[in-house]
């Protein structure tokens, strides 16, 4: 019997040191996450109810939500469907502390969430559309319930309190982040000035500080330490993009900036290890790697195998000189975080990039992640390979471009050899009569251009029965035509697909007055141009497309 309430007491004794010692926040970067980490049971779980919802509306509800990570991309974007009761659920695949979540629910809702243990995001639908508005961060209609409810109350009415900026200084701090952004390097003449900035900005953050201190007087509550740690990761970060300006930081903030950890997976928190990153990577001299051989009686196939080669060898160069650099400034947790941001837009490049980081790391947790990633990557891989072996040879005649591939997902592939941009465009116009064009100018190692991509998608086939064609145009800038298809059967990507060579693409990008990828135009039927119609397909909707293509 002794025995038994001894066990017991063991028992209850290391459940206390688990809940006291995850009771309190931990970092990212900290040993005891590992810990953390592999719990499964320390994954959040977030569900939604969205309450008096009419018989069969659930269908015309889409959730959308971007789920910010410690990884390479700083938010994941992901989707999951409302069910017949009205209830949906979040899928999150780690368990990262205070992990943020930008949440959309249709017209009703839109929101950030922090996930840390339960939330039930509570959605109210006839008090939301009895008001023809919908509810941003809180309001009349939205109820955060469950362990999570009141931390996501206090950050959501923060949000809103910022928003609102009675005093005007979160204004300033918007303004003074966007002069840091648009800080060119330091010379003779602007020396005095660019440091007279940082003193300015330093004076911000003191004010920011007194409003946030304001907010949380006025709204005690007992997590309210992160609002302190989200400020100071959003400050860190930008003085990391004013160092990597060339702004002299002294050694003993440069200490601060290095040695802090951010508690949250939030976009500020996660900010600072990418603009950190910057800054410590920026003197990094870099050479490539140069082919010794003659390609000049090399195949296009030839040489365009070892400019990819070439490519990967240069890539593997530059991850192993960054490892080196981290690995020399961080202790192996904060280093390894990143190790795990080491990433390119080519599959194979990044597979093999992956096999570098992971000889290269020491945390049990990180290792995880980047196997995980990998295990991602080759399945992807042999999906695009499966997909372009079941595309057939295109077997049409077209006066834009050589037709290539029909692949069984929707996309025609051309390569196209027009003598200049206006001919390009006339020749589209021609084949697509009565029809209106959305161009969508990219490349394959853009990441907001890849990004965009499945929005496009989603709009093309919401758009399936409206005139008009949505044309791909991708440049052959640091791109191969192999890249270029694998992209595309990578992402599914329905629609007309056209490889044109880098100074059509810049001669059209010119007449259209666009500075950088990914860039939109949208032409009617008659061939007039609508500038500014579509900025992202993102934020491009059916109903707004319709609306274009109709009009006279």
């Amino acid at each position: 019997m002794k025995n038994v309430f001894f066990t017991a007491l063991i028992g209850i004794f290391f459940l206390q040191l688990s809940y006291s010692q995850f009771s309190k926040p931990v970092a990212i970067e900290d040993k005891t996450f590992n810990q953390y980490y592999f719990n499964k049971e320390n994954i959040p779980v977030i569900k939604g109810k969205i309450i008096n919802l009419p018989t069969n509306v659930n269908d015309t509800i889409k959730v959308d939500y971007s789920v910010v990570t410690p990884f390479s991309s700083l938010q994941e974007k992901k989707h999951t469907v409302v069910n017949s009761d009205g209830t949906f659920k979040l899928n999150l695949d780690y368990a990262f502390p205070y992990q943020q979540i930008w949440l959309k629910v249709g017209n009703l809702f839109y929101g950030g969430i922090y996930a840390h243990t339960h939330l039930l995001v509570q959605i109210d639908y006839q008090k939301i559309t009895a008001g023809n508005q919908q509810v941003y961060f809180n309001g009349n209609g939205v109820k955060f319930l469950q362990e999570d409810g009141p931390l996501n109350t206090f950050m959501n009415n923060y949000i809103i309190y910022r928003q609102q900026d009675k005093l005007g200084v979160y204004e300033k701090l918007n303004n003074m982040e966007s002069k840091i952004i648009n800080l060119t390097k330091p010379t003779a003449e602007n020396l005095n000035e660019e440091h007279s900035l940082l003193k300015q900005f330093d004076s911000i953050y003191g004010q920011v500080k007194r409003a946030d201190d304001t907010y949380i007087a006025d709204n005690p509550f007992k997590d309210a330490w992160i609002i302190e740690n989200e400020r100071l990761a959003r400050y860190y970060s930008y003085l990391s993009l004013a160092a990597n300006h060339g702004i002299h930081l002294d050694e003993a903030l440069k200490e601060k900036i290095y040695s802090f950890k951010p508690l949250l997976v939030s976009n500020d928190g996660m900010s600072y290890y990418n603009y950190l990153q910057f800054y410590i990577y920026a003197k990094l001299k870099f050479s490539g790697v140069q082919y010794d051989g003659d390609m000049e009686n090399l195949s296009e196939e030839e040489k365009e195998a070892i400019n990819d080669e070439l490519s990967k060898k240069a890539a593997l160069k530059r991850v192993r000189n960054q490892i080196a650099i981290v690995d020399s400034l961080f202790k192996p947790e904060k280093a390894d975080i990143f190790k795990m941001k080491f990433n390119t837009q080519d599959i194979k490049h990044q597979m093999a990039i992956n096999e570098v980081v992971l000889k290269n790391m020491h945390t049990p947790w990180c290792i995880n992640v980047v196997n995980r990633e990998q295990e991602k990557a080759i399945q992807k891989q042999n999906e695009i390979n499966k997909t372009l072996a079941t595309a057939t040879t295109l077997k049409e005649t077209s006066v834009f471009g050589e037709p290539l591939l029909e692949t069984p997902f929707g996309a025609k592939l051309y390569t196209v050899k027009a003598p200049n941009a206006k001919k390009l465009l006339a020749n589209l116009h021609q084949t697509f009569p009565q029809k209106a064009l959305l161009l969508d100018f990219w490349a394959t190692w853009c990441g907001p251009c890849i990004s965009e991509m499945p929005y496009g998608k989603e709009l093309h086939d919401e758009a399936k029965n409206l005139p008009v064609k949505f044309i791909y145009i991708c440049t052959t800038s640091s791109s191969s035509l192999d890249k270029w298809k694998s992209k595309i059967a990578e992402l599914k990507q329905p629609g007309i697909h056209l490889f044109v060579d880098e100074n059509i693409v810049h001669e059209l990008m010119e007449a259209f007055s666009f500075t950088g990828f990914p860039s939109y135009a949208f032409i009617n039927a008659d061939g007039i141009y609508q500038p500014g119609a579509i900025s992202r397909m993102s934020t491009t909707s059916k109903e707004e497309l319709e609306k274009l293509v109709n009009k006279k």
